[in-house]
Protein backbone atom coordinates (compact mmCIF):
# COMPACT_ATOMS: atom_id res chain seq x y z
CA UNK A 1 0.00 0.00 0.00
CA UNK A 2 2.55 2.45 0.77
CA UNK A 3 4.09 1.79 -3.10
CA UNK A 4 0.97 2.89 -4.06
CA UNK A 5 0.47 5.45 -2.62
CA UNK A 6 3.28 7.13 -3.51
CA UNK A 7 2.83 6.30 -6.94
CA UNK A 8 -0.94 7.57 -6.65
CA UNK A 9 -1.49 10.32 -3.99
CA UNK A 10 -1.45 14.52 -5.59
CA UNK A 11 0.96 16.30 -3.37
CA UNK A 12 -0.22 17.54 -0.06
CA UNK A 13 -1.13 14.07 1.44
CA UNK A 14 0.49 12.53 3.86
CA UNK A 15 0.16 9.36 5.52
CA UNK A 16 1.53 6.85 8.02
CA UNK A 17 4.08 4.14 7.60
CA UNK A 18 3.18 1.58 10.34
CA UNK A 19 5.16 -0.73 11.28
CA UNK A 20 2.54 -2.96 12.53
CA UNK A 21 -1.62 -3.49 12.09
CA UNK A 22 -3.73 -3.51 9.78
CA UNK A 23 -4.07 -0.15 8.19
CA UNK A 24 -2.78 3.35 7.27
CA UNK A 25 -4.12 6.98 8.07
CA UNK A 26 -3.89 9.08 4.90
CA UNK A 27 -4.10 12.87 5.87
CA UNK A 28 -5.80 15.45 3.47
CA UNK A 29 -4.60 18.86 3.60
CA UNK A 30 -6.83 21.29 4.57
CA UNK A 31 -9.85 22.74 3.01
CA UNK A 32 -10.68 18.85 2.14
CA UNK A 33 -12.26 15.88 4.15
CA UNK A 34 -12.74 12.80 4.42
CA UNK A 35 -16.62 13.08 3.77
CA UNK A 36 -16.12 15.10 0.58
CA UNK A 37 -13.77 12.37 -0.87
CA UNK A 38 -15.90 9.80 -0.25
CA UNK A 39 -18.54 10.55 -2.08
CA UNK A 40 -16.90 10.87 -5.00
CA UNK A 41 -14.85 8.19 -4.37
CA UNK A 42 -17.75 5.56 -3.82
CA UNK A 43 -19.24 6.85 -7.61
CA UNK A 44 -16.12 5.51 -8.61
CA UNK A 45 -16.38 2.33 -7.26
CA UNK A 46 -14.68 2.10 -3.57
CA UNK A 47 -15.17 3.14 -0.38
CA UNK A 48 -13.42 3.86 3.06
CA UNK A 49 -14.02 4.74 6.33
CA UNK A 50 -13.63 8.83 6.96
CA UNK A 51 -11.72 9.54 10.60
CA UNK A 52 -13.94 11.22 12.96
CA UNK A 53 -15.42 7.54 14.13
CA UNK A 54 -12.17 6.78 15.49
CA UNK A 55 -11.20 9.92 17.23
CA UNK A 56 -13.07 9.76 20.85
CA UNK A 57 -11.86 13.27 21.62
CA UNK A 58 -13.17 14.63 17.93
CA UNK A 59 -11.11 15.76 14.87
CA UNK A 60 -10.36 12.81 12.27
CA UNK A 61 -12.03 15.54 9.53
CA UNK A 62 -9.15 15.20 7.02
CA UNK A 63 -8.48 11.23 7.89
CA UNK A 64 -9.10 8.59 5.78
CA UNK A 65 -8.37 5.06 7.24
CA UNK A 66 -7.11 2.57 4.96
CA UNK A 67 -6.77 -1.10 5.73
CA UNK A 68 -4.49 -3.20 3.79
CA UNK A 69 -4.50 -6.60 5.85
CA UNK A 70 -7.33 -8.47 3.51
CA UNK A 71 -7.10 -6.44 -0.07
CA UNK A 72 -4.95 -8.30 -2.70
CA UNK A 73 -1.62 -5.89 -3.77
CA UNK A 74 -3.23 -5.75 -7.30
CA UNK A 75 -6.71 -4.41 -5.80
CA UNK A 76 -4.71 -2.01 -3.39
CA UNK A 77 -2.88 -0.31 -6.16
CA UNK A 78 -6.69 -0.16 -8.61
CA UNK A 79 -7.94 1.49 -5.37
CA UNK A 80 -4.94 3.82 -4.19
CA UNK A 81 -5.05 5.61 -7.94
CA UNK A 82 -9.17 5.90 -7.56
CA UNK A 83 -8.93 7.57 -4.66
CA UNK A 84 -5.85 9.28 -5.96
CA UNK A 85 -8.44 10.71 -8.36
CA UNK A 86 -11.52 11.44 -6.53
CA UNK A 87 -8.62 13.50 -4.12
CA UNK A 88 -7.57 15.24 -7.30
CA UNK A 89 -11.58 15.75 -8.54
CA UNK A 90 -12.52 17.20 -4.86
CA UNK A 91 -9.69 19.32 -4.90
CA UNK A 92 -10.60 20.95 -8.58
CA UNK A 93 -6.98 19.26 -9.71
CA UNK A 94 -8.48 17.64 -12.33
Amino acid sequence: MLEALAAAMPPGITWTRPRGGFFVWLTLPEPLTARKVLATAQARGITFPPGEPFFAEGGGERNIRLPFSYVSPADIARGMDILGQAINTVSGFS
